[in-house]
């Protein structure tokens, strides 16, 4: 993931997210900002599939619950 290390001096910097390092590795928070695109993705698609977007709605809110509790 060169992506993943690209970002990181800017993560690392950061006075907002700067704790992720000590929870997760570089891929992994990478890994878990894709899956929060999805996730909200997903949601969007609400017309279309609703079931679908209430699976999103509550992975989102796993998602985000999980990232509280890391701080």
């Amino acid at each position: 993931m060169a992506d993943a290390g690209a970002i990181q001096p800017l993560i690392s910097e950061s006075p907002f997210v700067s704790w992720v390092y000590g929870s997760f590795s570089v891929t992994a928070f990478s890994a878990a900002g894709v899956i929060e695109l999805v996730a909200a993705a997903l949601v969007a698609v609400h017309p279309f599939a609703p079931r679908l977007s209430a699976l999103a709605s509550l992975s989102a809110i796993g998602l985000f619950t999980l990232a509280e509790a890391r701080r």
